[in-house]
């Protein structure tokens, strides 16, 4: 009995604590959980990236600072010091910036060439915004583990209920019975 009962309850219980769990630390740290496709995550000196992910390939974000629309349709990132640069999805093609969340001021490219003389790293360094979103996801390690352990002590829990009360429980009901046969 219990060899069929335990996986069933680590496997259940597993499950009810990853979704609570989840959903609990997105709205918790208001990272969003991903599975209503909207999520967010904080940039450098009051800036945030959200997006609403739509049935394209690409998915775009929003960069926002007291939300304020700052820049739109951004596909990739990369963060050098206090700015960001990024690729936007345009029209015919796609389009740069650098935006310096000092100073609030944003420069526009035309090309990845323009923005390699201000900085030559960064075209290795652009990066899909979704990165950035699974990078501010500090709460999976921890829920994780306590996702592991809890099942894990159910399980246990349920071993000493079985192997360790059932005799007793069974020797008690057992004595009864025989008493009420003998009568």
């Amino acid at each position: 009995m219990f060899g069929l009962l335990s996986p069933y309850v680590f496997i259940f219980s597993f499950y009810l604590v990853c979704l609570i769990g989840s959903l609990f630390c997105a709205w918790a740290f208001d990272t969003g959980c991903g599975m209503d496709d909207y999520w967010h995550t904080d940039l450098p000196n009051g800036y945030d990236i959200e997006s609403i992910a739509c049935d394209n390939e690409d998915i775009t974000g929003n960069i926002r600072k007291n939300n304020r629309f700052i820049v739109g349709s951004v596909t990739r990132l990369a963060i050098s010091g206090d700015t960001i640069y990024g690729e936007r999805e345009a029209e015919a093609c796609e389009s740069y910036f650098a935006l310096d969340t000092e100073t609030g001021s944003l420069t526009q490219f035309d090309s990845l060439s323009e923005v390699q003389q201000v900085n030559p790293d960064i075209s290795a360094q652009l990066t899909q915004i979704e990165s950035f979103y699974y990078d501010s996801w500090g709460w999976t390690t921890p829920l994780g583990i306590i996702a592991f352990l809890i099942p894990t002590g159910l399980v246990v829990l349920l071993w000493f209920v079985i192997f360790k009360m059932a005799p007793w429980l069974l020797s008690r009901i057992n004595k009864k019975w025989a008493k009420n046969l003998v009568e």
